[in-house]
């Protein structure tokens, strides 16, 4: 069942497509993300999102929150209250070959937070066109409770927390934008994330743009592995995906 959803999800993917911090604010939420490219040194296993830097991707939302203001119903400006908050980090391929194997796309790695347990985990991240049109992303990794559990927030957020990876095909071609609907209370959250990517990320990449779309499970766990280390990839997904590369 799982591998006919994601076949059927990736299906309508291909069928439709024929570094910067970006801080965006919706009434009583906030978001926040940062693109990068991997790492040139393949060989590096330490860097990019660790405990380290989601704690200070926290860290850094907190203390910008505290300086947003919003105006009431008097027009007076009043501090920010978020409800619910998503964080993301967007990795692109390191070279050529990770870039063509990885679909052209990108791991989105999400990291959210929510002042009521209920709002988590996330109950679909999806891709959406300006026609309305669009695609659910694939989930392809979870943060361990115990490692999210070793995130500290100070309550100015919340203190429920959710962390995945998610991949997306064709960034530089694709065009809409990156929507999340949280398990209770709040659907259509914009995370910030628009597509497509300018040219500059991924610069000297080349994009076919159209045609045969390849998903290298082996490059993607690869790319997950050393660009998140911690994160717990599913075997099931991974396992359908590489069905997919066989059929």
């Amino acid at each position: 069942m799982l591998k006919s959803s994601i076949k059927h999800i990736i299906l309508m993917m291909i069928f439709l497509l024929s570094s910067r911090m970006v801080v965006a604010q919706e009434t009583k939420e906030t978001n926040s993300g940062l693109i990068h490219i991997e790492s040139q040194d393949k060989g590096s296993i330490t860097r990019s999102v660790t405990l380290k830097i989601l704690q200070k991707m926290i860290a850094d939302a907190e203390t910008n929150t505290k300086t947003m203001k919003v105006k009431d119903e008097t027009s007076a400006l009043k501090p920010l209250v978020s409800e619910r908050t998503v964080l993301s980090d967007i990795c692109m391929g390191a070279d050529q070959y990770e870039h063509d194997q990885l679909g052209e796309g990108a791991i989105v790695c999400l990291l959210g937070i929510a002042k009521e347990a209920s709002d988590l985990p996330f109950a679909k991240v999806y891709f959406e066109k300006k026609d309305g049109t669009g695609f659910d992303l694939i989930l392809l990794a979870t943060l361990p409770p115990e490692k999210t559990k070793a995130l500290r927030t100070n309550g100015t957020l919340g203190h429920h927390l959710w962390v995945a990876l998610y991949w997306i095909p064709r960034v530089r071609s694709l065009e809409g934008q990156i929507l999340v609907d949280f398990r209770a209370n709040r659907t259509r959250f914009r995370p910030g994330i628009d597509l497509p990517f300018p040219k500059s990320f991924g610069q000297g990449l080349k994009d076919k743009g159209s045609g045969e779309l390849i998903i290298n499970v082996g490059t993607m766990k690869e790319v997950i592995e050393r660009e998140y280390p911690g994160m717990e990839i599913a075997p099931e997904i991974l396992e359908a995906i590489k069905g997919l590369n066989r059929s």
